[in-house]
């Protein structure tokens, strides 16, 4: 279905003030229109398509179907309308590290989930979100108000999200063009012997298993992530991790593939996924430039201390 309305020069109607719009340019083709998008848009793949089939995307000026496979030097040009069912704030007790007109960095919990989805429970960080900065309400997609990346729900760290359109394509932009940096802290199951690590694999979507991600997949994308080895116990490893792109559970996926799991990774660690109270992986620092003015910022979040207690308790089993 495409949207009434006089459609402009980027083959998108026109919308209401405040709905998110931006255009991307294909820098290498080959892929599928939907998971293009995925890779850079802060709504899930169901959404996109559902954004794609209803006019809200255009390839070129022109309509063109979720499978669409995208070539080189192609302009996607895309808009998130405001959904119909209004999304409340909800109070929750937020770690706010620095926050301006533009932007807020937050450090959030294990246990917290960023924005609804399927099957999630109770309120989001976007909840919490939206009742300390309403004005957040009409950036970014439905339920996800200035969101921009994500933690997964037992990944503790540093995010930042925006409180104005304007940055919120910059963040956006800056997250697809791989301008930000990101270190992570985790401790992995066994003795890692190399003082320094490359896994350069591609993951998709599992084949047996659609909830889950993996380096064995039918329709993968490229994910590299490097790291150093911090500090190594008894049977766990203390590691420090760049990831130099950002695929859905890249590092879970990767240590997995690299025989050394994170310690509490319930969905990929196997038997031993138990072996720790949480999922012992930390975004520590984040470094991007601000929307504004363009300065670099700088934000690090020491470990919880929770984490700290776990890497002490299995640095020290035999």
């Amino acid at each position: 279905m495409i949207l009434p309305g006089k459609r402009r020069r980027n083959g998108l109607p026109a919308g209401k003030t405040g709905s998110p719009e931006g255009i991307f340019r294909v820098g290498e083709g080959g892929s599928r229109l939907d998971v293009f998008l995925a890779g850079r848009l802060p709504c899930s793949r169901s959404r996109i398509q559902r954004l794609i089939k209803d006019g809200m995307v255009a390839v070129d000026g022109a309509a063109a179907k979720p499978s669409a496979i995208l070539e080189t030097g192609q302009e996607v040009a895309w808009r998130i309308p405001p959904e119909d069912a209004p999304f409340a704030g909800e109070p929750l007790p937020l770690r706010v590290v620095f926050e301006d007109p533009d932007i807020v960095v937050l450090d959030k919990p294990s246990g917290l989930t960023v924005h609804p989805g399927s099957g999630v429970k109770g309120p989001t960080l976007a909840h919490g979100l939206l009742h300390r900065f309403p004005e957040m309400a009409g950036v970014g997609g439905e339920g996800r108000p200035g969101i921009v990346h994500r933690l997964d729900r037992e990944t503790s760290g540093v995010m930042v999200a925006a409180r104005t359109e304007r940055s919120y394509l910059s963040l956006v932009a800056q997250f697809s063009e791989r301008t930000v940096e990101k270190t992570y802290l985790a401790v992995c199951r066994g003795r890692i012997a190399p003082e320094t690590f490359r896994i350069d694999l591609p993951i998709g979507r599992s084949i047996s298993d659609r909830k889950k991600m993996s380096v064995h997949s039918g329709r993968h994308r490229e994910a590299r992530t490097t790291g150093r080895v911090e500090e190594r116990g008894e049977n766990f490893t203390l590691v420090r991790l760049f990831p130099l792109t950002g695929r859905t559970h890249q590092l879970r996926v990767h240590l997995k593939s690299f025989g050394h799991p994170i310690a509490g990774d319930r969905t990929y660690g196997g038997k031993g996924g138990r072996d720790a109270a949480r999922l012992l992986l930390h975004a520590e620092t984040l470094a991007f430039a601000h929307p504004a003015d363009g300065r670099t910022l700088r934000f690090t979040v020491p470990t919880p201390d929770e984490f700290s207690a776990e890497w002490a308790r299995l640095k020290e089993s035999g």
